[in-house]
């Protein structure tokens, strides 16, 4: 008998979308049943029914909006009435509302992924002690985690805000097969209006505060000034986006800065880029930057979170402190400067990626997880 599995998470946005939807679709549906509820609103949203993916729209909107508790409403409605056997939640919002609604719908099984919010500096934040101990509580509606990294493992143990014991590293993953697929550079430069001989810097994210984006901006003006042509391609957008295209025309940027928006080719878009940017204050363990590794980009990335897990400094890429424009920018010059050096750096990146993070890998991992808390419940008896 197949098992029915919901993945709740509070919108599709950014990479996190991208992680559920792979690790939904991977699932052999002889064994699972799969299904996802999310808030409504983002371009992934249609890639989860077009693969057969259930989807329960919920009244959920990303930070401290009161329409959530409606969708914590939704959700207990949902889980009364579906019968699931196992609920997997994900990021801050929908991690608490989602495993409150599966405790009181009498889910046999709650898993929730460990992704980078609780590694924040809460220590200038008052609200610090009520993060914290919200999280403690949560354990009691939790039967199994997964940190997306070592670090975020280790940041959330040495906290206290969780057993390790009761916490499975299992990396996200990307398919370096579909990446590595042929695309057309020359019309992605002609549709984005880069000259044809401009060296690209790129980066793939969310416009808020946490991805760093505006350290980048302001490490343009250093870069134009050895390399004039150059152009930065940000892919993505957000709630700081008006604010970064001001500081573009403070910084008289101009031309030299492209703003593409939301895009469903963001992954093979990065062959365009010369050098992807990782400028990130904080992270979990970024999905562009995997799918750059699977295309061989040569990477400058700032050393926080589970960055440093997925490139090794000066080997498969240029690490740098984070918020440090002086030292993004001599990352970015230096790689510029020394192409074929760089090129050797994306090579050796792409292969580091082929070993450790591959969307197949990560796929039968969480597959094994799976079986193995199922078994456990059943008292060792298979699906």
């Amino acid at each position: 008998m197949s098992a029915r599995v919901l993945h709740v998470l509070t919108t599709t946005a950014g990479g996190l979308g991208q992680v559920v939807y792979a690790i939904l679709d991977g699932l052999d549906r002889r064994e699972f049943k799969v299904a996802a509820a999310f808030g409504p609103g983002y371009p992934m949203d249609q890639q989860f029914r077009a693969r057969g993916i259930e989807v329960f729209p919920v009244r959920m909107r990303r930070g401290m909006n009161p329409m959530n508790l409606l969708g914590f409403l939704d959700l207990v409605r949902l889980l009364r009435r579906e019968r699931f056997d196992i609920v997997h939640a994900h990021s801050s919002i929908a991690g608490v509302l989602a495993r409150v609604a599966a405790r009181l719908a009498g889910v046999p099984m709650v898993v929730f992924t460990l992704h980078g919010y609780a590694t924040l500096d809460f220590d200038r934040s008052p609200l610090r002690p009520l993060f914290w101990t919200i999280e403690k509580l949560m354990d009691r509606c939790t039967d199994g985690y997964v940190a997306i990294c070592q670090y975020v493992k280790d940041t959330w143990s040495g906290r206290k805000l969780v057993d390790p014991d009761r916490v499975a590293v299992i990396y996200n993953g990307v398919d370096p097969e579909r990446l590595s697929q042929a695309v057309d550079t020359v019309r992605m430069r002609r549709e984005l209006g880069v000259p044809e001989t401009a060296p690209v810097i790129g980066t793939v994210g969310l416009h808020e505060v946490q991805k760093g984006t505006r350290f980048l901006v302001e490490a343009m003006p250093a870069v134009l000034r050895e390399f004039p042509t150059c152009r930065l391609v940000l892919v993505g957008d957000g709630p700081l986006r008006a604010e970064l295209e001001a500081l573009v025309g403070r910084l008289g940027l101009g031309e030299s800065v492209i703003f593409a928006g939301w895009r469903n080719d963001a992954a093979t878009l990065l062959r365009l880029f010369d050098l992807f940017c990782l400028p990130s204050l904080q992270e979990g363990f970024s999905v562009a930057l995997l799918e750059a590794m699977a295309q061989a980009r040569p990477i400058v990335a700032t050393a926080v979170a589970g960055n440093p897990e997925a490139v090794v400094n000066r080997e498969t890429g240029w690490l740098v402190p984070p918020g440090d424009v002086e030292a993004l920018a001599e990352g970015l010059l230096t790689l510029l400067r020394r192409p074929e050096w760089a090129a050797e750096l994306g090579q050796r990146g792409r292969q580091r990626l082929l070993d450790l993070f591959t969307l197949r890998t990560m796929q039968d991992q969480y597959a094994a997880l799976y079986h193995r808390m199922l078994m456990e419940k059943r008292g060792g008896h298979a699906l």
